[in-house]
C-alpha cells in the first residue's frame, strides 16, 4: 500500500480498486475503512477531524466515520443515526 495523503493523524493508502483510510492513533484492524473514491476518502477525513455530522449522508459513509473516529461522544452520535436508518429501512 502506497500512502497518497495525509492529514494529521489520518492517512490514505491507494489499494487495489480503492482506498483506504487508517487512522493512524488506533490499530489497523478497528480504524480504517475502505473507500472507492479519493474525493470521498478525503471528505470522511474532514469529517472526521471537524466532528461534523452531515444528516443527508448514507449509512455507509457514516459506518465508515464511526470507523476511523477515536472521539467516543462523537461516535456515540453517529451510531445513533444509523441505528435510525436501519429502523425506518426495516418498516
Amino acid at each position: 500500500m502506497n500512502r497518497v495523503y495525509r492529514k494529521k493523524n489520518y492517512n490514505i493508502y491507494g489499494f487495489e480498486d480503492g482506498y483506504i483510510i487508517h487512522n493512524m492513533d488506533k490499530r489497523f484492524e478497528e480504524g480504517h475503512t475502505h473507500v472507492k473514491n479519493f474525493k470521498t476518502a478525503k471528505f470522511i477525513i474532514d469529517l472526521a477531524i471537524h466532528k461534523s455530522i452531515p444528516h443527508h449522508l448514507n449509512i455507509r459513509i457514516l459506518e465508515s466515520i464511526y470507523r476511523i473516529s477515536d472521539d467516543n461522544e462523537y461516535r456515540n452520535s453517529i451510531k445513533k443515526i444509523i441505528d435510525k436508518e436501519k429502523y425506518k429501512r426495516r418498516r
